[in-house]
């Protein structure tokens, strides 16, 4: 009888001590769940804010090339038509005629892509005003001769009103035919003809390089991201052994041995000996059940003794 009450008070204890490591396996996976997701959101920012860097230093090798090709381009039409027919340039525009001064910047625009130069699908120089000849902005010439007088998409323009020098689309330019990633090189540029501004506008496309970018950053995010797994998932365990084994200990000692030595004293009770020393330690867990346990046990042994003595 005694046995089993003892191996049920033990079966008592290995649940507590289960329910105390579950909690505890739980509280340190929420833990380590939140400081993953903590840490691998910077990393992640880190990662977006150096891609963009990468990006923008693509952009501006791109824009300065653009710049030089561009000035250079302006200057030759310029030199070439040293008189252009300002009236008959506008009648064209607004009849969307490609006349001889569009045709000649349109083949200058068309070589310098069939060349290579930018490593763009297409050029263009656009008008950026709504309010001109046309009532929108538009390709004053291009390398395709299908995208002059095209309307220019406003995110184009918004951008460079903005001041932005590039602009990086991950849809393309669906407006103007164009899919796939893009790097939009935006140069400004003094009009020989009016007082206004004129665009470069240059498309390259980057499916290639932001792929490769993309890659590279792809593949240090997963290293990262499994080094930073090992780390805490490795700081868990080591956390959750010291702590288990420091809280087995001082389950032990707080509650395992006094009930066992209490369980012990109550089964020799049992057997009769009513001389059982109990020892009540002052400030321990179960001072108070164990005074009540001796003072129940010393009840007993006076009734008892005064059973025997009135016989």
């Amino acid at each position: 009888m005694r046995k089993e009450k003892m191996s049920s008070t033990g079966k008592g204890r290995s649940r507590l001590l289960y329910q105390i490591t579950l909690l505890l396996v739980i509280v340190l996976l929420i833990i380590g769940v939140t400081i993953f997701l903590v840490v691998n959101g910077a990393l992640n920012r880190l990662i977006e804010e150096d891609k963009r860097d990468r990006i923008d230093s693509e952009a501006q090798i791109i824009y300065n090339d653009a710049l030089y090709i561009s000035n250079i381009q302006i200057s030759k039409m310029l030199v070439d038509f040293p008189e252009l027919d300002i009236a008959d340039l506008f009648k064209a525009i607004k009849e969307k005629r490609i006349n001889d001064f569009i045709r000649y910047a349109n083949d200058g625009l068309k070589e310098s892509v069939e060349k290579g130069m930018l490593g763009a699908d297409a050029i263009m120089i656009v008008d950026p005003s709504s309010s001109g000849i046309l009532p929108y902005p538009y390709a004053l010439a291009a390398s395709d001769d299908s995208l002059t007088f095209a309307e220019i998409p406003d995110y184009i323009i918004r951008a460079f009103d903005e001041d932005k020098t590039y602009l990086y689309t991950e849809e393309g330019i669906p407006d103007l035919d164009f899919s796939g990633e893009y790097l939009v090189t935006l140069i400004p540029l003094k009009n020989p003809l009016t007082p206004d501004e004129i665009v470069f506008v240059a498309l390259r496309p980057f499916q290639e390089e932001a792929v490769r970018i993309n890659d590279f950053y792809t593949s240090e995010r997963n290293r990262v991201t499994l080094i930073l797994a090992l780390v805490v998932g490795g700081g868990i365990v080591l956390v959750f052994l010291i702590t288990f084994f420091i809280l087995r200990r001082m389950i032990y000692k707080q509650i395992t041995e006094p009930i066992d030595e209490l369980t012990s004293m109550a089964g020799e009770v049992m057997d009769g000996n009513l001389d059982v020393n109990i020892d009540v330690r002052e400030g321990e867990e179960f001072e108070t059940l164990k005074r009540a346990f001796k003072e129940m046990v010393g009840s007993i042994r006076s009734m008892v003794e005064k059973s025997i003595g009135g016989e």
